[in-house]
């Protein structure tokens, strides 16, 4: 008795005999419920594979009841035989290596293994059938629903064709926004043939390929975006082509879950393709960039593509000669200045190959191709980077523009690319609304009208883990503006993020005092009235949203001077415990004629707010406090006026006395308010507020 014979008597009856085991996830039933985060997008495909052998003595059951439900389930089910090579050493003369893998794989953990064995989306199970073929057909059928219900966070579109010797394969792979970034994703291809004859039998949806592994290749996706992939499958001489299908599916390798599957029938001709005709660019065309897109048209039934590129109309001096295309056009790099180059291209598929196109030559241009840039900033690792950062670069010679590639990772993989512009005209280029704490990398190349210089260095940044907006820029008043008025309309820029801006306007460059101070500003404008005319006041703002605030924008200062010069020459306002303190100010007039000027001082203004390490306010007692004011022709107490007149182009100097009557005086912000108006027009009044902070 041989070893497979010994296998038939000894080791599958004991598999016949296994009742339907569950194994995977826990087995639900039509009455599950579908939770919310399995409702998707996309409707699924189920993926069925059975594995099953040639010596396997219950196999047929399965194998029946499988093929019906594919036939009742239409193209919501993708069936697929799977022939295990060496499982159980069984050794079938259909299997295929990638089965073995896939069967120890999905029957790990169990307490007995064997075939035949039915994976549904690979998490439920069943080893072994039952002698009712009904009632494995109703098992199958349970588990098949019970996965179609459930909708997919992808969308599988699969086409494929069959050349002289690959199946060439394009599949295009589109993500709601329900899919996981994290999950581990493959795309696993898998050529079926219908109807193979062997031992005896006829088996139908037999796996003849698995590429490139059970894992598949690497799927790197994100949410609500999409990928390609193409490429081609060896094929077998053995394969029949008119009973050819492929079968792609994704697979999550951290939990063997297919997420969605789809099938395609491999076209297969009759005929040899026409011959194809060129397109672009056309015959003697000139001056063209060293990296040249030659085109031609699609050829009736072409399956792909073999473009010849010669230094000579003989073809004999190749610089190109790419086959397999399955594109209509080819970007032809690295060509030399000043060269003619000639080009043809032939098209193929199953049954034959058709003739050369008419040849075409073209020349490219005299022009070099630019340098390549060297990038500035932000510099190469830097952390803490704005979320909307302004990237930088050194010009490149020759270039005439730039292109710009910012990804999440340092591979610039398309779907971690964030970012991809040329034409920019400039050197710099600002991004916004960038992740916390993630790190970018970024890269930039020169062109100019011979082509594409190759790619900068790549550099990468850190940006700043707030998760709170950036704080916003400032608009108007411009810093050290001289004319804004007392009741100006202060404006800055949005901040990308924001729900809304904080301003404060205060005659304090370290914003102590606050004449404005309001948060919750949902507009990027804000007027501010009653301001002092000749007094300075500094500005800022920020933004917030619910992770919080920003940092304050810079300071910018403006003033009401209409004209006048206004400068205090003792600096700053401030004074320890002394019973007098002289600061001195001055006044230029620009215009023509002679000015006269009243200077009147009134002794103390209304309370106001300050912040400082708490909310206090200016000291307004009258008791602690009187101002004189003195001119080059005298002095003048509080509530009183002096007069003054002096010729346009000069300047009035005087001093400010604060004399305290309490010894010592009290710690605090005091202040006066100084009015000046002209003699011939009593209407042009302008104001200062004079502040004296006492310090221990």
């Amino acid at each position: 008795m041989t070893f497979k014979n010994i296998l038939r008597v000894l080791l599958l009856p004991a598999i016949v005999a296994i009742s339907l085991i569950s194994c995977g996830r826990k087995m639900p039933t039509s009455a599950t419920p579908v939770t919310p985060d399995q409702v998707y997008g996309y409707q699924r495909t189920v993926l069925v594979e059975l594995f099953t052998s040639e010596f396997c003595t219950n196999c047929p059951t399965a194998d029946r009841a499988a093929e019906r439900l594919t036939a009742e389930m239409g193209d919501s089910l993708c069936l697929v035989e799977m022939h295990p090579k060496g499982f159980l050493s069984l050794g079938d003369s259909l299997g295929i290596y990638p089965a073995d893998t896939l069967a120890g794989q999905y029957e790990s953990g169990l307490s007995v293994t064997g075939l035949p064995f039915f994976s549904c989306d690979g998490l439920e199970n069943i080893l072994g059938t039952t002698v009712d073929e009904e009632a494995t057909y109703q098992s199958y059928r349970q588990m098949a629903d019970i996965r179609k219900s459930i909708k997919s966070p992808l969308r599988i579109s699969l086409t494929a064709l069959l050349d002289q010797d690959a199946v060439l394969y394009s599949a295009q792979i589109t993500a709601d926004g329900s899919l996981s970034q994290t999950a581990d994703l493959g795309l696993v291809l898998l050529v079926v043939e219908d109807s193979v004859n062997a031992y005896g039998n006829v088996f139908r949806y037999v796996a003849r390929s698995l590429i490139p592994s059970t894992k598949g290749d690497q799927l790197d996706i994100l949410p609500a975006s999409s990928v390609s992939r193409s490429g081609s499958i060896a094929k077998d001489p053995g394969w029949l082509p008119w009973r050819l299908s492929l079968i792609a599916y994704v697979r999550n390798n951290g939990t063997k879950e297919i997420i969605q599957a789809a099938r395609a029938r491999i076209y297969a001709a009759l005929t040899a393709p026409a011959t194809p005709v060129l397109n672009l660019p056309a015959d003697d065309a000139v001056n063209l960039d060293l990296n040249p897109t030659l085109s031609w048209l699609a050829s009736s039934g072409a399956a792909s593509y073999t473009l010849h590129l010669a230094t000579d109309s003989l073809f004999a001096s190749l610089v190109l000669y790419p086959s397999g295309l399955t594109a209509t056009s080819l970007t032809a790099g690295g060509l030399r200045n000043a060269s003619t180059y000639y080009w043809r291209v032939k098209a193929s598929n199953n049954a034959g190959v058709s003739g050369w196109s008419t040849a075409r030559c073209f020349t490219t241009t005299a022009t070099l191709l630019p340098g390549n840039p060297i990038l500035a900033a932000p510099v190469d690792g830097d952390t803490g980077v704005s979320k909307n950062p302004t990237l930088l670069w050194n010009a490149a010679s020759g270039a005439a523009s730039y292109g710009l590639q910012v990804a999440t990772s340092n591979s610039f993989y398309p779907s971690s690319i964030i970012y991809s512009q040329s034409g920019l005209t400039g050197t710099s280029r600002s991004l916004l609304g960038l992740d916390p704490g993630a790190a970018y990398y970024w890269r930039v190349n020169a062109a100019n009208i011979a082509g594409a210089s190759a790619w900068s260095e790549t550099w990468s940044f850190v940006t700043t883990a707030n998760p709170a907006p950036e704080p916003p820029a400032l608009v108007w008043p411009a810093n050290g503006e001289l004319n804004a008025g007392t009741s100006p309309a202060l404006s800055w820029s949005s901040s990308y993020g924001a729900a809304s801006y904080a301003l404060q306007v205060s005659p304090s460059s370290d914003f102590r005092s606050a004449v404005y101070d309001q948060s919750g500003l949902t507009d990027t404008s804000r007027a501010v009235s009653g301001l002092d005319s000749l007094t300075t006041y500094y500005w800022r703002a920020n933004a917030s949203n619910s992770y919080g605030a920003s940092n304050w924008s810079g300071a910018w200062a403006f003033t009401d001077a209409r004209g006048y010069g206004f400068s205090r020459l003792i600096s700053p306002d401030s004074a320890t415990r002394q019973p007098d303190t002289i600061i001195s100010y001055s006044l230029s007039d620009p215009e023509p004629p002679e000015m006269g000027f009243h200077i009147y001082l009134t002794n103390l203004s209304p309370k106001m707010n300050i912040y400082a390490q708490a909310p206090t306010s200016l000291n307004s007692d009258s008791l602690l406090f009187w101002g004189f004011l003195c001119t080059e022709t005298g002095c003048q107490g509080p509530n009183g006026i002096a007069s003054a007149v002096f010729n346009a182009g000069t300047t009035q100097h005087w001093t400010v006395h604060f004399n305290f009557n309490t010894m010592p005086p009290p710690e605090g912000l005091y202040s006066l308010m100084l009015k000046l108006w002209a003699s011939d027009n009593p209407s042009h009044i302008m104001t200062r507020r004079l502040y004296l902070e006492v310090l221990p």
